[in-house]
């Protein structure tokens, strides 16, 4: 469905109401200047279709017509109105909820059936009664700075979110792709369906020629998963949902008008699904494993599961040195496929770096596609026409590369292009039925260009930085100013380590709804009364920082809030496993891992880490209440546990937990 590309914003003193005024406006994405120079009464005609948000926080109002807005006091005199161009959702700030509406987009591309607009501003309104704080417009700027980023993307007329092979099924209704879904998440379904479907990550078009003097044009949509979304340094392999960092899937669209003819080719990537870090230390640190491999192996099936289910055949393309600190990685990776035998995936491994050095790049890339191209060729691309007004798929793609590398930035980059350009063969031939020997100059440096700009993107939001070994991409060569130019990154995604990164991640993870603003509440008889506070336990970040933190056990969930107002809900009876570490410091650390719940997203910050500032007595105290509060048998009924003491499984029912705890060292699995 088409969702309200004008809005007329009419403020109240105890509401606000967005009419839809779409069918007054000639240009979707666009002000039209009769709609900022209107007076009050056309303001307030209320023809429309609207939506009312009461300040008391009474649940929102659609009204289809005057009539029906009046019955809620429409009729009274407005003292304000604005206009937008889209509705993104609400956002809870530290006051109370905002309203976020798009105020300025640019068309940033095409596909077949829309265009797809970038988002340029952003508004937010208060609409709770309490007062404004200065700390609720800190954290707007900093949640619009990222939205204006030019990195959100949408479409009016067409679910971005979804890739072409899905444009047969219905909408759907949490896609990982759907970055704003938390901003209209607790809204009711027919405010939802004003909500803007923006992705993160990158949109292009361009058209070329080929040979035959045939028009074809092409589009490079980006889409980075929300879930275990974050920073380089931040966020690292995989999540106890089975998603992984800086998963991004990235889709090739080519049409031809003319013929009524379109394909699409999708290829992933994303860090590698098993739990790992890369924090120690304040330039470049080494990869670390995080957690023995029996933890990660169920996440790593998880993970694979879950591809295989959406796109069929996967060959994951490891692009990891084998040699150094990132030998660690390619080992575990091995390893995992060689414990668990993965249906429908299996792993290629590839030392880019030994392959593709100095003058041996170019015959390093033509072993590597060498091998990629049979698994290219037998799974196809996505193609379909359309014939009197029917849609008929008349090839699909069977099968995805899922490629990494440790960052899955520089050198993913630069495979993916390549197997892109093999691809795009392929796709002419679906589109047109010809097989040309080359699709010209121009276009080949069109398309090496915009897979550069993509590059430039998806670093640029993970790391900071525009991408490295650009240089390969667009010309397929290195070269010395590249080497320069790359030595410079290096050095800025450093600084984004060490100074920006923390901030970015809290912003990220309140925009995709992993933290929400909480007001910790003193012991009271409440709907979730209070068990247990902590104030003397640190919050330590995947970067390694540590925030003095205080954390409630109440009955129906742990609450962690940071000095800044964040907080971290996880949901009881969804602790499946701790671990205890004396770190470096000597400081007593606990790392929690939650199971993910019924929610759209599974806990933020998990694995939770804690750090406590005294002796370890302090950890146990906790550790005790925890596991109390985590295992009673009115939550789940005599729950069994398997509890490792020295390599030694026991089999424990719920009575005997706190005996072991202060004697032993142990893990605990959920069965």
């Amino acid at each position: 469905m088409s969702r309200p590309h004008s809005i007329r914003i009419i403020h109240f003193r105890d509401r606000l109401v967005l009419e839809d005024i779409s069918d007054q406006s000639v240009k979707p994405g666009v002000i039209d200047d009769w709609a900022t120079a209107s007076g009050g009464d056309k303001a307030a005609s209320f023809k429309h279709k609207s939506l009312v948000f009461p300040f008391d926080g009474s649940k929102v109002i659609l009204a289809n017509n005057k009539d029906e807005l009046e019955q809620h006091g429409g009729a009274e005199t407005s003292v304000g109105v604005d206009y937008a161009v889209g509705f993104l959702g609400v956002l809870g700030l530290p006051s109370g909820p905002y309203m976020v509406l798009v105020r300025q987009t640019r068309v940033a591309g095409s596909l077949p059936s829309a265009d797809v607009f970038s988002i340029n501003k952003v508004l937010f309104f208060k609409i709770h009664s309490g007062e404004a704080r200065k700390v609720d417009r800190d954290v707007a700027s900093s949640v619009a700075q990222l939205l204006e980023s030019g990195f959100f993307y949408f479409c009016y007329d067409a679910d971005l979110t979804q890739s072409m092979t899905r444009i047969d099924k219905a909408e759907a209704y949490d896609s990982a792709f759907w970055w704003t879904f938390s901003l209209v998440k607790p809204l009711p379904n027919y405010a939802k369906r004003w909500g803007l479907r923006a992705i993160y990550g990158f949109v292009e078009s361009f058209s070329f020629r080929l040979p035959s003097m045939e028009q074809l044009d092409i589009s490079l949509v980006s889409r980075r998963s929300r879930r275990r979304s974050g920073t380089r340094y931040m966020s690292r392999g995989v999540d106890n949902a089975g998603d992984v960092s800086n998963f991004v899937e990235t889709e090739q669209v080519v049409w031809s008008s003319r013929l009524m003819r379109t394909s699409a080719y999708r290829i992933l990537r994303g860090s590698i699904p098993s739990f790992w870090r890369q924090n120690e230390g304040a330039l470049k640190p080494p990869p670390e494993i995080s957690a023995p491999l029996v933890y990660s192996r169920p996440l790593f099936r998880l993970h694979f599961k879950k591809l295989t289910s959406s796109y069929g055949q996967i060959l994951a393309v490891s692009l990891v040195s084998f040699k150094g600190s990132e030998a660690v990685l390619c080992e575990m990776y091995e390893r995992l496929f060689e414990l668990d035998h993965i249906a429908n995936a299996q792993l290629l491994a590839f030392d880019f770096h030994a392959h593709c050095a100095g003058r041996e790049q170019e015959r390093g890339k033509a072993s590597l596609l060498s091998r990629l191209k049979p698994f290219l060729y037998k799974h196809g691309v996505h193609s379909v026409r359309e014939e009197n007004r029917r849609v008929e798929v008349t090839s699909r793609q069977t099968g995805s590369l899922r490629v990494n590398c440790v960052d899955c930035l520089d050198r993913t980059n630069v495979v993916q292009s390549h197997a892109a350009r093999v691809a795009l063969s392929m796709q002419i031939k679906e589109t047109t039925g010809q097989v040309p020997k080359s699709i010209g100059r121009e276009a080949e440096d069109a398309f090496r260009a915009v897979w550069a700009r993509n590059a430039d993107a998806i670093s640029i939001q993970y790391a900071g930085t525009k991408a490295m070994k650009t240089d390969m991409t667009k010309t397929g060569k290195r070269s010395t100013s590249g080497k320069i130019s790359d030595g410079v990154k290096s050095v800025k995604r450093m600084y984004y380590k060490n100074v920006i990164d923390e901030n970015r991640q809290d912003i990220i993870d309140l925009m995709t709804g992993y933290a929400t603003y909480v007001q910790m509440r003193t012991l009271s008889h409440t709907d979730n009364p209070i068990w247990a506070a902590y104030s003397d336990a640190q919050l330590v970040s995947a970067g390694g920082d540590r925030q003095e933190s205080r954390v409630e056990i109440r009955e129906e969930s742990l609450l962690l809030k940071t000095p800044e107002g964040l907080g971290f809900e996880y949901k009881r009876g969804f602790l499946f496993s701790f671990e205890r570490d004396n770190h470096r410091s000597e400081r007593p650390r606990l790392k929690l891992h939650f199971r993910p719940g019924t929610e759209d997203v599974s806990p933020a910050s998990s694995p939770l880490v804690l750090q406590f500032r005294k002796n370890p007595g302090a950890r146990e105290r906790f550790l005790r209440m925890l596991l109390l509060w985590s295992d009673l048998p009115q939550v789940s009924a005599q729950r069994n546990m398997l509890v490792r003491v020295e390599g030694v499984l026991l089999h424990l029912g719920p009575n005997l937990i706190l005996r072991l705890l202060v004697p032993v060292s142990f893990s605990l699995n959920r069965c």
